[in-house]
């Protein structure tokens, strides 16, 4: 018999076996148990997520000999003739190399014959945002009044793409990139069915390199097995894809942790060896840290708050968007570990100062602890409110004391100045501190002198203590030149 691949054969058959869409196949049962079945549906989501196996699931479930129903029995004529694409009352169409008019127009035709076989006839556009705008100006008329029995089911990655008199007419499921554990535990019934002996360590790699995609993960899950023989090993899985380890991610973060330098570089050597993107090896420990602000059972041998976590995935981001306009990958990376062991340093100095009983509020106010927390700042600023974020880029924190924040404003930027000191701006900017420092705060802004001013100030202090008069030397020579002239 000829091998089927991985992601056609372990394809969901029933709603009951489909990963990660939950809110979907709940819409769709409750659909068919209600009766309340849509002329047209528009699935968008990730590539891999399930939109063309929940339309085929949804046809079979309308045209089972025991339907509509919402487990089809995948056992009737026309359950098996869907499952193996050839049913005639379930056209797929591939919009991307048929997107064209002519392939639309050919489409209305079939819709005015009934149903051969079943109840109805479902129509599949895969990829629909490929169509032509003359192709989804002739889909329109159809989908505005379908013939009875015809169901439109529209796949895309990219739902912008659709006209709103097209998107205006369809009922639309919006489909989740699914989670790294339910991929995981996916593959784990996979691999068990397929008698294949895998490690966890190998699993958990492929759930977190396909990025929500199952489609993807059996694809990278089938390499790495034929690489490795038949068997699912975490080395395999790494040499294979060319991904980080979890023992090279850990080790780097724990370098950083504890301001191992030599370390970090070490690992760095290893990684750029192996034949790893920078890139790639950067989001790794991106991801492995926002594992561990969600899961503190992970930080025992790394102890970071999650203010440094959040510190820490700042700086590797902007180290990520660095990649493609440096020619020079693995320089980057070292200059982005100089630069979170440099920063990490101050944290570490600061925990040890909290273990000898100096009160934390009192550390937090600290007017260093401020500038330190300044970058955090501007960055839930910028989640809240991208303008007020623009106007805080051209300040700076000035001084602190009694619990009022005084921040300077660039010489010349008045209107910085005037939108800054609005008291529902302040108020927003006063809540953030707060949830920084924990302790209620009062902002105020100040805007800083240009240089003309502070010499102008300067002179009239000069002459008021001599008690003489400032000349105005310009204009006077001004006036000068225009006589000679």
């Amino acid at each position: 018999m000829d091998y089927v691949a991985l992601y056609r054969k372990w394809r969901s058959q029933k709603f009951s076996e489909v990963v990660g869409q939950e809110h979907i196949v709940k819409a769709l049962s409750n659909a068919l148990k209600m009766g309340w079945i849509s002329h047209a549906y528009l699935f968008s989501g990730p590539r891999g997520t399930g939109k063309t196996t929940i339309a085929r699931i949804f046809a079979k479930a309308l045209n089972c000999r025991e339907g509509p129903t919402v487990e089809p029995c995948n056992k009737c004529d026309q359950c098996i003739s869907i499952q193996q694409g050839t049913s005639l009352d379930v056209i797929e169409l591939d919009a991307a190399s048929n997107r064209g008019i002519d392939e639309i127009r050919n489409l209305r035709e079939q819709t005015r014959f009934v149903p051969m076989e079943g109840r109805y006839r479902v129509f599949i556009i895969d990829e629909a945002h490929m169509l032509t705008q003359e192709a989804f100006n002739a889909l329109l008329k159809t989908l505005e009044e379908p013939p009875p029995g015809i169901i439109f089911i529209l796949a895309t990655t990219d739902p912008q793409k659709i006209p709103p008199t097209i998107l205006s007419r369809c009922l639309r499921f919006d489909f989740r990139k699914i989670p790294d554990e339910l991929i995981k535990k996916r593959l784990r019934e996979i691999a068990i069915g397929e008698k294949i002996n895998y490690e966890e360590e190998a699993l958990e790699i492929l759930a977190r390199y396909a990025d929500g995609s199952l489609r993807d993960a059996l694809a990278y899950m089938e390499e790495a097995v034929l690489y490795g023989g038949g068997n699912l090993k975490e080395q395999d899985v790494v040499e294979c894809l060319g991904v980080p380890s979890y023992v090279q991610v850990k080790d780097f973060l724990l370098a950083v942790y504890r301001g191992d330098i030599n370390k970090g570089l070490e690992v760095i050597d290893e990684v750029i060896e192996s034949g790893i993107e920078p890139k790639i090896f950067v989001d790794n420990v991106i991801s492995e840290l926002k594992d561990l602000a969600l899961k503190s059972d992970r930080r025992q041998e790394i102890n970071w708050s999650l203010e440094d976590i959040s510190k820490c995935i700042s700086i590797l981001e902007d180290l990520s968007l660095k990649f493609r306009w440096y020619g020079f990958p693995k320089l980057v990376l070292e200059v982005g570990l100089v630069k979170l062991i440099s920063n990490f340093k101050k944290a570490t100095i600061i925990s040890e100062v909290q273990k000898a009983e100096i009160p934390v509020v009192e550390l937090s106010a600290d007017f260093n602890r401020i500038k330190d927390l300044w970058p955090l700042f501007l960055e839930s600023v910028k989640r809240e409110s991208v303008r007020l974020h623009a106007m805080l880029r051209e300040c700076y924190p000035l001084s602190f004391t009694d619990n009022t924040l005084v921040i300077g404003i660039k010489a010349g930027f008045s209107f910085h100045y005037e939108y800054l000191s609005r008291q529902e701006n302040k108020r927003i900017l006063e809540r953030m501190f707060h949830s920084l420092l924990k302790r209620e705060i009062k902002i105020e802004f100040i805007m800083g002198e240009s240089k003309d001013n502070k010499l102008k100030a300067t002179a009239s202090k000069v002459a008021e203590m001599f008690n003489g008069s400032i000349i105005e030397t310009e204009t006077k020579k001004e006036e000068e030149d225009d006589e000679d002239g």
